[in-house]
């Protein structure tokens, strides 16, 4: 008996549950890549400003509990390693073996100090932001990589002295360096840009390329998140994100 060609080819009308499983899995892998580079680095500056947060509570903490200064420096481009410029920060605190002193401007300068941490990096992608980078300098804000020369003082970095820009904490947990004047915060920034000699993307910050942008009333600015640490209490909080 022989069969028709109908019956030994079946139309098929739909697909298996196996093929749309599949066909899903796809397109979900391909939102997935595609939405990875425009949030990507926003979640890792969210990370990042996260980790830069707990590192100053954990300054504050110490410097009360040990009743003592505790100094959180900042890496500008001083620092010899160009990879590593205004993306890494560390804690250090007065040296134990030296006589302490009576409580002055100088010695908060001159003293000797001990690294009590390791050298912490921002994330690949992640600079520590200037204040133009964060509000396009609409509002002026100014953060502490724009810390004047009369509040920096030199640290040791992987064998080099290098002066850098530095928050410092006192005995009772207020900020003590730098002083603001007539404002109430301390202002520390995270931006979504590269560190390239001889190049920059934005007016007024240099060497610096940007990865991202963002619209700020009628200008684009880059990609930016910055804390506040309140000078009375020193506690840090989101001010710009």
């Amino acid at each position: 008996m022989t069969r028709s060609n109908d019956s030994l080819f079946v139309r098929r009308t739909g697909f298996s549950l196996l093929e749309l499983l599949v066909v899903v899995s796809i397109i979900v892998g391909v939102l997935g890549l595609s939405s990875l580079g425009l949030k990507g680095l926003n979640r890792d500056r969210q990370g990042a400003l996260a980790e830069l947060r707990g590192v100053l509570e954990t300054a504050r903490a110490t410097a009360m509990a040990q009743d003592t200064d505790v100094y959180v420096a900042f890496a500008t481009n001083e620092v010899p390693d160009s990879e590593h410029r205004y993306r890494r920060y560390a804690l250090f605190l007065p040296d134990p073996a030296q006589s302490p002193a009576a409580p002055s401007a100088a010695n908060i300068f001159q003293r000797q100090i001990v690294g009590i941490s390791e050298w912490y990096a921002l994330p690949d992608g992640l600079l520590l932001a200037f204040g133009t980078e964060v509000d396009g300098g609409a509002q002026g804000l100014a953060t502490i990589v724009e810390a004047p020369t009369e509040f920096q003082r030199e640290f040791s970095y992987e064998g080099a002295t290098v002066k850098m820009p530095f928050f410092l904490f006192n005995a009772r947990g207020m900020m003590e360096i730098p002083p603001v004047f007539g404002e109430r915060y301390h202002r520390i920034g995270v931006v979504e840009a590269a560190y390239q000699e001889g190049s920059s993307t934005f007016g007024g910050v240099p060497n610096r390329i940007h990865l991202g942008w963002q619209q700020s009333g009628n200008s684009k600015v880059p990609r930016a998140s910055c804390l506040g640490i309140d000078a009375g209490t020193g506690l840090p909080m989101l001010l710009v994100n």
